[in-house]
């Protein structure tokens, strides 16, 4: 009986890591805004906070748009993109459903990635000064 053995290629034993957007920190800063305003609305009843809410939701949509067609490739920049576009228009409807649309776009960026750190050589040297310490 013969048998053939085929030499297998090199292969890496890491992991890539994970390609993660880097979204502007002011984009970032336009997303927290809006559901920031619908959280003073709902504490402090009696500040009408209807048309900052508004302007900060068509910033935050205006900072997404412009942003998603530069990485057409990472499909959670599309959805928060749509999520707060459709937050915009309810609240130009004056819909009660767009703060969740406002949460719901922080929740796309978040688990997109946005979030993250942006390079290795940061959590490097944050974990620096915790290794001295030790």
């Amino acid at each position: 009986m013969a048998v053939t053995a085929y030499p297998h290629p090199r292969t890496r034993t890491q992991t890539a890591p994970l390609a993660t957007a880097a979204l502007p920190p002011l984009v970032l800063v336009l997303i927290l805004i809006p559901p920031t305003l619908d959280l003073v609305g709902y504490v402090q009843a009696g500040r009408s906070i209807e048309l900052p809410a508004l302007v900060a939701a068509a910033l935050a949509a205006v900072g997404l748009g412009v942003s998603w067609p530069r990485m057409p490739g990472f499909n959670w920049l599309f959805a928060a993109t749509f999520a707060a576009v459709a937050s915009l228009a309810m609240r130009v409807a004056g819909a009660d459903v767009a703060s969740a649309l406002s949460l719901l776009t922080i929740l796309a960026v978040g688990l997109g990635g946005a979030f993250a750190s942006p390079s290795p050589e940061l959590d490097h040297c944050l974990d620096e000064p915790a290794r001295l310490a030790a």
